[in-house]
């Protein structure tokens, strides 16, 4: 895979710090070859300077262009948004999206969110459609069913 960093990549936070600097990368092209070497080492991670290197210093690439497509490569990524009712550790995020991805067949960003509110669970948000799946949601729901019997019970 021409941009295999992607894959690395499991948080839409952490996309779009390298959104960022692919941006800036771009940017310093105008400026000349110096100030792109400069931005490089300065302002980009090491990693994924590395990574940069590697690839501009291939025949027939473009810099510019290389870097342009791969801004739209990591806005074609797909997100899951997931409201988690704790903050999630960083094995916990390699869990949830090595599930994700593998349930999706391709790659992924999660965007996660932290609601304590939802008591346990998860709500899903993936391309438009919404799934909760919090015990929030099934409380409140088994609530509902059991109200009147409640009701009638506490008027005795």
């Amino acid at each position: 895979m021409e941009y295999e960093i992607i894959g690395n990549i499991k948080t839409l936070d952490s996309a779009e710090v390298l959104k960022q600097e692919l941006e800036v990368l771009l940017n310093s092209l105008y400026s000349g070859k110096e100030e792109f070497e400069s931005v490089l080492r300065t302002k980009v991670r090491s990693s994924f300077a590395d990574f940069i290197r590697r690839k501009i210093s291939q025949e027939d690439v473009r810099i510019d262009l290389f870097l342009k497509d791969f801004i739209k490569k990591l806005d074609s990524v797909p997100v899951v948004k997931l409201i988690l009712a704790f903050e999630p550790s960083e094995e916990t995020v390699n869990r949830i999206y090595s599930y994700i991805v593998s349930a999706c067949k391709r790659e992924v960003f999660l965007d996660l969110g932290y609601s304590p509110d939802i008591i346990g669970g998860a709500i899903i948000i993936y391309r438009g459609k919404y799934k909760d799946l919090s015990f929030k949601y099934v409380f409140e729901r088994e609530f509902e069913e059991e109200k009147k019997k409640i009701l009638e019970f506490m008027k005795i």
